[in-house]
């Protein structure tokens, strides 16, 4: 009960009566009164006057409901979200994805604009498969659907169109010096504060969605030892200088971000429009860097990305080189950014 009458509260952003509280949930004022303490006693700040009710006026830091996010998503006015998906625990939100493309399609629906949240995943996918860790309350983990009605080869540039987003949220929204590394990573302070997974799903050939999985690492105080060197969070990057951000208010950024790079990205159904400026913040631009491939490790200066999305790198022989995200991993030469 004590989370209903904390949906009323945020819901009302003002004074509610503990009669209005007890009337809609059908129970008595003493039980409200004692759903209130239970909330103080969890840190939410609720200011009681007399004759006036209970007013929210602060929660624990980073604490996240689905009805809360679904208010914010309403208030974003905006008319490439439509749907959010919420659940506290999902073995991947992707894999969530995939499922509301099949059920909502199936149904006749159209899925894209669904934004999949949830608060932990048990089974969290980075690039090649690898594992992410998504510890509850510690990060923001979203899928976005969109059926943007382009060519399957053009879906991986959406990677690109997301770091930018990303990026651009954690410089907005916690003043953060964050940079791209290209394709799919984002970086802060040369560490990793966020991934990027973009998917296809198809059927009879044909695509029938583009999933693109982001994870950012909000709360975090620690990682396991095998990542330490590696990642970050936003708290720790922050550190004294200010709290964490607010996960909501962070995921709102990101989407806001997000549909005004998409705008440009299907403008010309490329990268032509935010190649300079997905220049000017990736961090490997100007750099010499490692160049992993499936058969040999080479080393060569990122130069930019071209309108598809390729990395143009100057060889040691003073040739050119244009590399898929597909085809190569990039590495830094003094570590894993730089």
């Amino acid at each position: 009960m004590h989370k209903e009458i904390l949906r009323l509260l945020f819901q009302r952003g003002d004074f509610l009566s503990g009669e209005e509280i007890s009337q809609k949930l059908g129970v008595s004022r003493a039980a409200v009164w004692k759903q209130i303490a239970r909330l103080k006693e969890e840190g939410y700040e609720i200011e009681a006057v007399t004759r006036k009710g209970y007013r929210l006026v602060g929660k624990p830091e980073g604490q996240v409901y689905g009805w809360q996010l679904e208010q914010e998503l309403q208030a974003l006015d905006s008319p490439l979200w439509k749907r959010l998906v919420f659940q506290e625990t999902l073995d991947s939100t992707n894999l969530e994805a995939k499922r509301q493309i099949t059920d909502l399609l199936g149904k006749g629906e159209d899925p894209s604009g669904t934004v999949v949240v949830c608060e932990m995943q048990t089974a969290g996918r980075g690039r090649r498969g690898r594992s992410w860790v998504s510890p509850e309350g510690s990060g923001i983990w979203t899928s976005l659907i969109l059926r943007p009605g382009i060519a399957p080869a053009k879906a991986p540039m959406l990677t690109l169109v997301a770091g930018l987003a990303v990026r651009e949220a954690l410089q907005s929204a916690c003043s953060l010096d964050a940079w791209i590394k290209w394709p799919n990573d984002i970086i802060v302070g040369d560490r990793k504060i966020c991934g990027i997974l973009t998917e296809m799903t198809m059927e009879d050939l044909e695509m029938t969605g583009v999933v693109i999985g982001i994870g950012i690492n909000v709360h975090h105080t620690e990682f396991p030892e095998e990542l330490r060197a590696v990642a970050t969070s936003a708290a720790m990057a922050l550190g004294d200088r200010a709290p964490a951000p607010d996960r909501a208010a962070l995921l709102m950024q990101v989407l806001s971000s997000f549909e005004a790079f998409y705008k440009k990205f299907l403008a010309t159904e490329d990268l032509q429009l935010l190649q300079e400026e997905y220049n000017q913040h990736c961090i490997n631009i100007g750099r010499t860097v490692q160049v992993i491939g499936p058969a040999e490790t080479w080393s060569a200066k990122a130069l930019g990305i071209d309108a598809e999305g390729g990395l143009i790198l100057a060889t040691e022989d003073g040739t050119t080189r244009t590399v898929s995200s597909g085809e190569v991993t990039i590495r830094g030469v003094m570590g894993y950014a730089r």
